[in-house]
Parts: structure tokens; sequence; C-alpha cells
């Protein structure tokens, strides 16, 4: 049975402007009676030195012979929605190069901006976007990934390339959704009160995640300003997420030039690596073991404490960006035994979540019971201590248990400090 053909791009934008998915928007409106799916927006590893804004890869998936498949609503443009369609690529080279230039014309230059793009004709392993997703892989492989590709291109150093083939290589699950609404070259200025207001429009409707955090006012659906994307509304029901997107632009009246829906690997912790025995640079983790020391503050509000698993003892670190996860990071006691996970980086693990599993006792010394009056004695000084009602004396202190202000569970970073590709406590249902 034929493979779809996949197209992969990555790397046209940079930190001062536009946005790939842009790119992969506009191609699927041109070429979507081609389409198969959606587009899919892959977000690699988040940790990635080389990467630009969000480190995101796209990959458009076309027909290689005619199919009878029902069509996908994938986005709406001028008043109409826009569908995949049914129809097979004749020419794979005429349509390599005119991507290309797409890409070359809407690409923004930057000091880590490099594109490239891929096309393959074979089914694909998902083994490399598991390397690309988890780690870090070196421009080496660029020259052997052209070789393997039916039709590539590349512009400065080719790191796109890897990018590209990355976003080809993902299976597609597990997955989530994510419609943009784009307007060209920049989105319109949107008040920061009316932005609340929209993005609490939204998760009322109870088929978002990661929508609003009221509590640091953050309305996480508005990327940050200088690229064509108005908004992103992320969720399970890529109809319902459109449904939505369009009711906010005409409710809203906010100008747009077209609404696009992604499928992605957001949401899906495919970052995390579990069972590690070494953590190296750049990787995420998640690791079990106990609190052996901590945690401390520095300047700037940035909490640190250790922990000892089978791997050894690794710092652990829960910075000023997360907010009120650091009230959670300050109650960790020695000998609480927890689920760390988060980035590897300088040589501490940068926390995004934590799985309390079970809390050390803590006590706290002072003076005895009587164990005549059942009274709590008195200190006397020099170590002794006497009840008040009968004088019996004792030179053992006591201890009391001390209460804990936290209790066993997981707990993340707030929607304003939260990954793409962390999953997140608000899932209006499971992972597909």
């Amino acid at each position: 049975m034929a493979t779809d053909i996949l197209l992969g791009f990555d790397d046209t934008d940079s930190r001062d402007g536009m946005c790939t998915t842009y790119i992969a928007s506009i191609t699927a409106l041109k070429f979507r009676e081609f389409l198969s799916d959606y587009p899919m927006l892959v977000r690699l590893n988040p940790n990635i030195p080389y990467k630009t804004r969000g480190n995101g890869a796209l990959s458009l998936r076309f027909f290689c012979e005619p199919v009878k498949r029902e069509a996908k609503i994938i986005g709406y443009h001028q008043g109409r929605y826009v569908y995949t369609g049914s129809s097979c690529i004749g020419d794979i080279e005429k349509l390599g190069r005119e991507v290309w230039d797409e890409i070359r014309r809407f690409s923004m230059p930057g000091e880590n901006t490099n594109p490239g793009m891929v096309i393959f004709t074979r089914k694909m392993g998902d083994d490399f976007y598991r390397k690309a997703v988890t780690g870090v892989i070196e421009n080496e492989k660029i020259g052997s990934l052209i070789q393997e590709s039916t039709f590539s291109r590349h512009m400065g150093n080719g790191r796109g390339i890897i990018g590209a083939t990355a976003a080809c290589s993902w299976s597609g699950y597990p997955f989530t959704y994510e419609v943009m609404a784009y307007r060209f070259p920049s989105a319109p200025v949107v008040d920061e009160n009316v932005k609340m207001m929209i993005a609490d429009f939204v998760d009322k409707t109870g088929k978002t995640f990661n929508t609003i955090d009221r509590k640091n006012k953050v309305a996480a659906i508005f990327p940050n300003p200088r690229t064509p994307v108005i908004f992103g509304i992320r969720g399970m029901d890529p109809e319902a997420l459109l449904r939505i997107a369009v009711d906010v632009v005409h409710r809203f009246s906010i100008d747009h030039d077209f609404i696009m829906t992604f499928r992605t690997n957001q949401g899906t912790d495919d970052h995390i690596i579990h069972g590690a025995d070494v953590l190296r640079e750049y990787s995420s983790y998640c690791i079990t073991g106990r609190i052996v020391k901590g945690p401390t503050v520095i300047e700037g509000g940035h909490y640190f404490s250790l922990i000892e698993w089978y791997g050894g003892k690794t710092k652990i670190a829960a910075f000023e960006p997360t907010k009120e996860f650091r009230k959670v990071f300050r109650e960790l006691k020695n000998g609480d035994l927890i689920e760390a996970c988060g980035s590897y980086m300088g040589g501490t693990l940068n926390l995004e979540r934590i799985n309390v599993i079970a809390l050390a006792r803590t006590f706290e010394k002072g003076p005895p019971m009587c164990p005549a009056c059942k009274r709590r004695m008195k200190n006397r000084g020099g170590g002794e201590y006497r009840c008040p009602s009968c004088s019996r004396k004792s030179f053992l202190p006591g201890f009391v248990e001390l209460n804990r202000n936290l209790l066993p569970g997981i707990y993340s970073v707030p929607v304003c400090a939260m990954r793409h590709l962390s999953r997140p406590g608000d899932f209006p249902g499971g992972l597909a």
C-alpha cells in the first residue's frame, strides 16, 4: 500500500518575528486539494541551544494516489471552512520548488535561522523523531538526511533539515490539536484586558487546555508579539476548537486573514525520558528519589534542593518564572519521596512537575509529657524539664510531630510557565 508524501520544513522564524506555522498554513491552503491530513505541528527538544522560538517543526502530508476518504475540516478562510482533498500530487519536484519559494519568501533572517525542507516518499519510523524530541542531533547528520530524502533544500548551515525530517518522522500519536488565527505580517494589537476576556470565554467552553492563568493574569492563548499568530487554542476536539476560534474572531471583531487547525504533539510529555541511568545536558527527565538537602533560596527567588536517586545525587530547582509552584517546592523536607520531572541543564534538573509520592515524618524537639499528669513539662534551662503540676523532673526532651503543609499528589508549574510539550493538569479528557 502506498504511503503519503511527507513534506517537512523547519527553522523559518527568528526571535524577531515570523512563525513557521504561518508558512505551513499558506501552503496547506494552496495545496488543500492534495492534503491527506491536518498540518502537523511537531515540537522538538525544548532545551535545544539552536532553537529560535518554540522549536516547532512542520509537516504536511499529501496523497500520492487518488482516494475516497471523508474530508477533514482543517481551517477557515474568507468566510468558508477549508477541507482536505482527495487528489494526488503528480509532480513532486514542482511541489518542492513551489513550497521552497514560499519558505524563501517568508523566512525571517536571524542568528539561529537556517531553513530546511525535505520531501519523503517512503514510510518512516519514529526513531528520528524520538531522538530529536529528547536529545540533540548534530549537524553531521544533515548530509545523510538530504541523501535519504526525495527532495530537499536548505539555507545557512542547513540545520532546519534536522527538524524537517523529525516532523516527517513523527507518527502522529499521541496527539492534541491547536487552532491558530493569523494576520500577516503581524497580529493586531489586542488590549490586555480584552485578551483576558477572550481567554476566559475560550476556557469556559470546557474544550481547551492551557488557555488562561487567572492567578498570574496571563491569557496563554496569545503568543509573544512580532508574529502573524493572533491566538492559538489547544484541545482534543479539532472541530470544536475551530468553531470556538471562528466564534472568537467574529464575537470580538478581530481582524484576521485565516484560521488553521494543526495536529500536534503538544501536551504529550514526549520530551520526557523515564528510567535513565545518567542525566545528559539539554534532555528532560523524570527521576524518583528522596530529598536529602534543602530547599534553599537565592537572590531572585530561585529555589534549590538535592535529590538522591539510583543515578546519584542531583540538584533540582524551581526558578522564579514558575511562580506559585515554588510554594510547593519549598515545602519539601529531607526524606520526602518524589518524582521530579524537568529539563537537565547546567547540572540542574529545572522542574516542570513534581509527583509527591510519600512525605517524611518531621519532628520538633521540646518539653516532654509528664507521665503522671499528662501535661507538657516546662523548660527550666540547663537541659532540665519540670511538670508544673506535680514537679516531676526529666532531663530527656520530648518530640512533637509537625503538621506538613503539603499533601501527596502531582504539582505542575502554572499555565504561564508551562512548556508546549508538558502534559497539563487541565485536560478536557485523556490523550488520544
